[in-house]
């Protein structure tokens, strides 16, 4: 959080609505990363899902496409 504005994560995410998983976690790690003056003091992680058709097409299922925290340093 800068001057106590905390990062807009439900706004930022709209933007890239049509990347794959890995390309919207990288869009929002540099957005974050320049939204925080590139210091993340405190944790942060996220999780991107995916969901899909089943063979039949009659239900969703979600699958894990990658998880894990951020990390930067100096």
């Amino acid at each position: 959080m800068i001057a106590g504005r905390f990062y807009p994560l439900e706004t930022r995410v709209a933007r890239w609505n049509t990347s794959g998983p890995e390309a919207l976690l990288h869009h929002i790690h540099r957005d974050l990363l320049a939204h925080t003056r590139g210091r993340l003091n405190d944790g942060a992680a996220l999780v991107a899902l995916h969901r899909r058709p089943d063979n039949h097409g009659q239900r969703r299922h979600g699958a894990i496409i990658h998880s894990g925290g951020f990390t930067h340093t100096h």
